[in-house]
């Protein structure tokens, strides 16, 4: 994003190709930047399935209440900066990483539901739920295969 200092989580990127790598799938990422006349947001794991989807982790495993709010919502202005007027859409998925305190898990709570309501319809994914996340990538991922040696054989 520009203008928006931001720290990289690489370890859940890492964790989520890792697991589609066991999986024997072989999904191609890059970078996918959305545009519009206000704002632009660059997803760095993002491939084409038929549509755009990006995988963008987000750590909230934050000191305070405030401080995970501020966040998602950093987010969600973001998207919202991009929705109109981008050329094309992108369906975001965002690996969430829980706070360590547990005093902090209603916000968190709150949180993910303040980021699934952003523009884009994202889905927000729990990093224990990324099991799950590989296996629909993977299933995706094999029928988008079969639909192109289907339209070659034609």
């Amino acid at each position: 994003m520009r203008g928006v200092p931001r720290k990289r989580y690489p370890y859940r990127d890492r964790s989520f190709r890792r697991k589609l790598s066991q999986f024997g799938v072989d999904v191609r990422f890059e970078q996918k930047r959305v545009c519009s006349n206000q704002d632009e947001i660059t997803f760095h794991t993002a491939s084409k399935n038929g549509s755009w989807h990006a995988y963008e982790p987000v750590s909230l495993d934050l000191a305070d209440e405030q401080s995970i709010r501020d966040k998602v919502r950093q987010w969600r202005g973001h998207l919202s900066a991009v929705e109109k007027g981008a050329p094309e859409r992108v369906r975001p998925f965002f690996l969430v990483g829980r706070p360590g305190n547990d005093s902090l898990v209603p916000a968190y709570e709150s949180a993910k539901e303040i980021l699934a309501g952003s523009p884009f319809a994202p889905r927000v994914v729990d990093e224990e739920d990324t099991d799950r996340l590989v296996e629909r990538t993977k299933q995706e991922h094999l029928s988008s295969i079969k639909q192109e040696v289907h339209r070659s054989v034609r």
